[in-house]
């Protein structure tokens, strides 16, 4: 899983179409200082699955990585893979 921040590509020299093609085979998360319409519009642009506020991450991160790998999901009664191998 990668998590990364996000900033405007003339500030650091990646467009994002070259971030969404390098990224497009993972699960990529953004956050922002809020979730205004421009910085979803970013998110969306570089690939982005969701865009979390900083604000609510404490609360919002660990949902939204087990949104990007179902696998991750703990089911009741179910033992994790650590315990069954």
């Amino acid at each position: 899983m990668f998590v990364a921040r996000f900033a405007p590509a003339p500030k650091v020299g990646l467009c994002p179409a070259l971030v969404k093609a390098q990224l497009g085979t993972v699960c990529t998360l953004a956050t922002s200082l809020s979730n205004e319409t421009e910085a979803k519009a970013l998110a969306q642009s570089y690939g982005a699955a969701a865009l979390l506020d900083k604000m609510t991450l404490y609360t919002d991160m660990v949902p939204a990585i087990r949104r990007c790998h179902p696998e991750l999901q703990i089911i009741k009664g179910s033992k994790r893979r650590s315990q069954v191998a």
